[in-house]
């Protein structure tokens, strides 16, 4: 099976997606074609085909969903609108099952092992955030000043705008400002344009910058040119100035969190910290206008974000 002929076909698409998400359907219809006779870059079973091999396999119902998900979007990618409104019953059967487990869920051992209170983390950032403002700009900093000075931007914007691993893809001053996750410097803002919420919300996400957050940009940047790093270059770097990969960004934070007291012997990256933050929040959001402005923040429906809290 050819990844790349599957992801052609989707892109060729009119309808707008960002790359993650692409590569995600892509990689489920894989899944499919190596376990389902008959399913080929040009051709696809039947829906009772692919039905029967699901149900009869005990496929978790995770899996299912992203596999109906990935077949929806190839029907109609093909323009089998028929086929694409075979799947949605079945879709919303997954999606009401995995809610019903939503609502009885608790902490996997994985988590309980590695959750950090929401409270140890502002009490943290709040740390690293004093000992950051009393550095000398004007000097080079080494690694590990530049990394704890970075981890207390991140943990201050973490901690109102939970975001995922896509605040490393947040750049400043490039080449075309209206293309692109950037940072508006002008109104001090995040502006994120590619995110597959955008689809829904049609709008970029927008993030105003508190003073905390604006002087740690500033005291970053001021340290990008004193290196020589470049415009266009992404706010976050490397311990070597160098840009991060989505994956690079997580690895990196869990190491940089490892090193602080709160999180000494645990696994500490941008999904615990965002489950922590949500589930903080949410225990103090009771309006439904204030659950609406949080998940918003989050990039998320309110439905979505429920399925956050764990008990």
């Amino acid at each position: 099976m050819d990844f790349a002929k599957f992801k052609d076909e989707i892109c060729a698409c009119d309808t707008p997606r960002c790359d993650s998400t692409i590569c995600t359907y892509c990689y489920n219809l894989m899944w499919l074609a190596k376990r389902i006779e008959g399913f080929t870059e040009t051709e696809h079973p039947e829906f009772a085909t692919i039905m029967d091999y699901l149900t009869e396999n005990k496929i978790p119902a995770r899996r299912r969903q992203a596999s109906l998900v990935a077949m929806k979007v190839l029907c109609n990618t093909r323009g089998d609108k028929d086929g694409s409104e075979k799947y949605a019953r079945p879709l919303i059967d997954v999606k009401n099952e995995l809610l019903r487990d939503y609502e009885r869920q608790e902490r996997t051992e994985h988590q309980q092992k590695n959750w950090v209170d929401c409270n140890e983390l502002k009490k943290a950032a709040k740390e690293l955030r004093a000992a950051t403002f009393a550095l000398d700009k004007h000097s080079l900093w080494d690694k590990d000043t530049y990394a704890r000075a970075q981890l207390a931007f991140i943990l201050t914007f973490h901690l109102k705008y939970p975001l995922r691993r896509i605040l490393c893809t947040v750049r400043y001053k490039p080449d075309d400002p209206n293309v692109g996750n950037v940072l508006d410097e002008k109104n001090k803002k995040i502006i994120i344009r590619e995110h597959k919420m955008q689809r829904k919300y049609k709008d970029p996400f927008v993030f105003q910058l508190d003073r905390n957050m604006w002087r740690l940009v500033q005291l970053l940047r001021r340290q990008h040119k004193l290196r020589g790093v470049t415009r266009n270059s992404p706010i976050l770097l490397s311990r070597y100035w160098k840009p991060m990969s989505r994956n690079s960004y997580c690895h990196w934070l869990k190491r940089e969190m490892g090193k602080m007291e709160c999180c000494k012997g645990k696994s500490v990256g941008c999904l615990a910290i965002r489950h922590s933050v949500i589930t903080h929040r949410r225990r103090n959001d009771t309006t439904l206008q204030a659950r609406k402005e949080f998940a918003y923040n989050c990039m998320h429906q309110v439905a979505t974000n429920e399925l956050y809290r764990v008990h």
